[in-house]
């Protein structure tokens, strides 16, 4: 019996003693850890508070930026179902760079294509007016977008602009590249 009283204390005692070694090499590693690193600390809270100035300022870019595109498509909508010209040239100058921006031009160019088509068959100097606008708007969305349905649609507008400005060889060029 004392045999095994003697036996059941020692593992008790062995694992209190690992028990406050592990305690005491982990306290030592983290007294390292903070003696090193504390002449660092303005460093280190500085690159910190840059990192969060940079998340926030990203975040927020990314709200205005989502907001601009919704307010974009808010104003392309009504000037596309009205048709008119100026709303979509609008749309194209006050929200660059966006989708929105991009199809008002295609529209305008749609708009200014068919004009210039109708005006054919009665006046040649406004309808080459009207052509020469339709290009300068295909030619604007061709330069401004990298989205290859709307470069598509840029595309085929002025092949369609050039062949009813009778220019086969460059509408011929444009078809080629649709293709």
């Amino acid at each position: 019996l004392s045999n095994s009283l003697c036996s059941n204390e020692r593992y008790p005692m062995k694992s209190e003693r690992r028990h406050e070694l592990e305690q005491n090499v982990l306290a030592d590693w983290a007294g390292d850890v903070i003696a090193s690193t504390k002449p660092y600390a303005n460093l280190i809270l500085g690159g910190l508070l840059l990192i969060t100035i940079v998340a926030v300022g990203g975040t927020l870019l990314v709200r205005k930026s989502r907001a601009e595109a919704a307010r974009a498509w808010e104003d392309f909508y009504p000037a596309m179902i009205n048709g008119s010209f100026s709303d979509l040239n609008d749309v194209a100058e006050n929200y660059r760079g966006t989708s929105a921006a991009h199809w008002a031009l295609v529209m305008v160019g749609d708009l200014r294509l068919n004009e210039g088509c109708n005006e054919l068959f009665s006046t040649r100097a406004g309808a080459r007016e009207e052509l020469k606008k339709a290009v300068e708007a295909y030619d604007r969305a061709l330069a401004e977008s990298k989205d290859s349905t709307i470069r598509e649609r840029a595309t085929f507008g002025l092949a369609r602009a050039w062949e009813a400005q009778g220019d086969l060889d460059k509408a011929t060029d444009f078809y080629k590249k649709l293709v």
